[in-house]
């Protein structure tokens, strides 16, 4: 059996038209660069891992062998599933980001990458048709794009001018994959005061920062023309008016940021007034999340108040620690711990009514 090298740029070229900012398009697919391959050496096939079979040693097979990186993170992409288009033949990164596709028929294969930040960004990570020959081993690096990459696809030079921060994510209803489109997501944000003057703080009036975007038919939004450091609130509305809470969004660092969300219909119905008039009354959700809030030690922290924003559920944590909230509202929310001696803790949760949430709160 006789390897030879492949290597595939890191960077890569996104087939599709040009991205409008604020205004995602259909997701674009993501091709890896594959120059000539050289001529095969003499080898010994050898386990690797990530393998979703055993390693046959018919020399009637090829095998792919490789490395998924996670370029925006710096970090190898755990989790990914990578599989050769038109078979069945599929393989799972190890926390290395290694993998092996093993029982390969000899053929021209695409190589596909499946995983959830390709999800939030809305592309498709996909190479060009690759030769696969019997008792080989092909070997490739697959990566996701850079944060300065997608940022320039995301979004046009004048947004960009604005500031060189992205944020980007994708909006579904709670209880299904139903993309949210039509939602608005809005982020909201300060500026940061201005340096110590002569050693002494200085606190001015700042008008809010809005940036907004509407999520598009894939279920993705884009907000351009960010700071690269920020601390803001996210929310998305439904044009029913159904809203998330507003959660925090906090960049310390890079170009891009990723969020995701989930935002449910508003359920209305029919209720009468004391007067005996039809109104409309907002219902009570069916979700339900548990959790438990502990100190710094780990200890529990009982008789604790845990609140959802934005709603008038609330409770006290028992002496464990442990709390319940039940018939919320689904989707993107976000809860608030208070205890006296402790700051007050915000945490953000996924709601839905299909299964309970569950969150473990650490008091500052």
């Amino acid at each position: 059996m006789r390897p030879f090298p492949l290597s595939v740029a890191l960077g890569a070229l996104l087939l599709a038209s040009s991205v409008l900012a604020q205004a995602p398009t259909s997701r674009p697919k993501v091709t890896p660069s594959t120059p000539t391959p050289a001529k095969p050496a003499t080898t010994t096939i050898a386990p690797a891992p990530g393998s979703m079979g055993p390693l046959a040693g018919s020399s009637t097979m090829g095998y792919l062998q490789g490395v998924a990186i996670d370029s925006i993170h710096g970090a190898p992409l755990v989790n990914a599933v990578i599989q050769l288009s038109g078979t069945d033949r599929i393989g799972l990164t190890d926390s290395l980001g290694r993998f092996l596709v093993d029982s390969v028929p000899p053929g021209s294969y695409k190589i596909e990458v499946d995983h959830p930040i390709l999800d939030t960004l809305g592309i498709m990570l996909s190479t060009a048709a690759m030769p696969f020959a019997a008792n080989e081993v092909t070997r490739v690096v697959l990566a996701v794009p850079s944060q300065e990459f997608l940022a320039n696809r995301f979004c046009t030079s004048a947004r960009r001018a604005l500031g060189p921060g992205v944020l980007v994510g994708r909006v579904r209803e709670p209880d299904s994959e139903v993309a949210a489109v039509g939602a608005r997501v809005s982020l909201v944000w300060y500026d940061p005061d201005p340096q110590l003057v002569a050693g002494l703080q200085v606190k001015v009036n700042k008008a809010p920062r809005v940036r907004e975007a509407t999520v598009g038919e894939d279920g993705t939004y884009r907000l351009c023309g960010l700071p690269e450091k920020y601390e803001g609130k996210l929310q998305a509305q439904r044009k029913d008016g159904g809203t998330t809470a507003e959660v925090v969004i906090k960049q310390e660092d890079g170009l891009l940021a990723l969020r995701s969300m989930s935002v449910a219909p508003l359920a209305v119905a029919t209720g009468t007034d004391s007067a005996g008039k039809s109104v409309p009354k907002v219902m009570k959700g069916a979700a339900r999340v548990l959790g438990r809030v502990v100190n710094r030690q780990g200890a529990p922290v009982g008789n604790a108040r845990v609140t959802l924003n934005g709603t008038g559920a609330a409770t006290l944590t028992r002496e464990n620690g442990e709390f319940l909230l039940d018939s919320l509202p689904a989707g993107t929310q976000a809860l608030t711990v208070r205890h006296l001696g402790y700051a007050p803790q915000e945490v953000a949760v996924e709601l839905s009514s299909r299964a309970p949430a569950r969150v473990n709160v650490q008091m500052g």
